[in-house]
C-alpha cells in the first residue's frame, strides 16, 4: 500500500516523498484503517533486539523515513534514493492543513494521547484556531500508567476520534497501537499516527533550546549535556549497532 518500498532490516519502509505520503495516507484512509509510523536508525536497532516492536513496524500500513542514515543506507546498499526524510512534528501538522484546505472534506474528530501535562490547554486552543475543521475530542498526557492504559482506550472506544496521534516515545507508541489496534479500528479509528514529539510541536511547549539545537543539527550534543544515558544508547551504542546490522545486511544481499 502506498507505492514501492525499501526493505531495511526486514522494515518495509515506503519510497514516497513528503507531499505524496500525505495523499497516500489520506487516500488508503478511505477504504480502510490505517497505522503511520516513522523510523530512523535508533528505532531500527531497537528493532532488532526487540521482536515485539520488529513486528509492529513490519504491521504498519505506512512505515516512513525520519531521519539522514537511512538515506545513507539506502545508497550503500545501491538501492535507490529514499525520495525525502519526513520529520513527524512537520508531517502532522501538514496532514492536518491538507484536511482543512479540502472543501468536501467535513469535520474529522481527533484524540491526543502524550505530551507534557501543561500542554493540554495549548494543544486544544491551538488546534482550534488553525484547523476549525479538526475537532480535538480528547487529550490524555503520556505519564499513565499500566493500570490506565485500558482505561484510555476505552474513553477513544466512547468518543470514536477518526484520527488517533501519539507523542509518546519511540516503541511505546507504536507497541500502544498495535496493541490495541483491533479495538481502535472498530471503533471508527482511521488514522493512527506514532507521531514521536508531535503533540508538543503543535502545542509550541517544545522548549526552545532542543528546537534551536534541532534547527542547527546539534540535538546530539544538546542531550549528550542533558540526558547521557539517552545520548549513549541513541548515538554510542546505536550507531555503531547500526553499522553493524547494515554491513549484515549488505553481505547477505551480496550473497544472494
Amino acid at each position: 500500500m502506498g507505492g514501492e518500498v525499501f526493505s531495511l532490516f526486514d522494515i518495509p519502509i515506503q519510497r514516497l516523498g513528503f507531499s505524496e505520503s500525505l495523499h497516500a495516507v489520506l487516500n488508503a484512509s478511505q477504504e480502510t484503517a490505517v497505522r503511520v509510523f516513522f523510523v530512523n536508525a535508533y528505532s531500527l536497532v531497537l528493532s532488532q533486539e526487540d521482536r515485539g516492536f520488529k513486528r509492529c513496524l513490519q504491521l504498519a500500513e505506512f512505515c516512513f523515513s525520519e531521519g539522514g542514515a537511512i538515506n545513507i543506507a539506502s545508497r550503500f546498499l545501491n538501492e535507490p534514493s529514499l525520495p525525502s526524510n519526513i520529520d513527524s512534528t512537520e508531517w502532522v501538522p501538514a496532514l492536518f492543513d491538507l484536511i482543512e484546505q479540502d472543501p468536501h472534506q467535513e469535520k474529522v474528530s481527533l484524540f491526543c494521547l502524550g505530551g507534557r501535562r501543561n500542554s493540554v490547554d495549548t494543544l486544544c486552543a491551538e488546534v482550534t484556531t488553525r484547523w476549525p475543521k479538526i475537532k480535538l475530542l480528547g487529550h490524555f498526557h503520556q505519564d499513565y500508567d499500566a493500570e490506565e492504559e485500558d482505561g484510555i482506550v476505552a474513553i477513544i472506544e466512547e468518543e470514536r476520534p477518526q484520527i488517533v496521534l501519539l507523542g509518546m516515545e519511540t516503541r511505546h507508541e507504536e507497541q500502544f497501537i498495535c496493541r490495541h489496534w483491533h479495538r481502535l479500528k472498530n471503533s471508527g479509528v482511521k488514522i493512527a499516527i506514532a507521531g514521536g514529539q508531535a503533540v508538543d510541536a503543535i502545542a509550541g511547549t517544545i522548549p526552545m533550546t532542543p528546537r534551536l539545537a534541532q534547527a542547527i543539527h546539534l540535538e546530539w550534543l544538546l542531550q549528550m549535556l542533558l540526558d547521557p544515558r539517552r545520548f549513549y544508547s541513541r548515538y554510542l551504542r546505536g550507531g555503531p549497532y547500526f553499522a553493524w546490522y547494515l554491513m549484515k545486511q549488505k553481505g547477505l544481499k551480496e550473497r544472494k
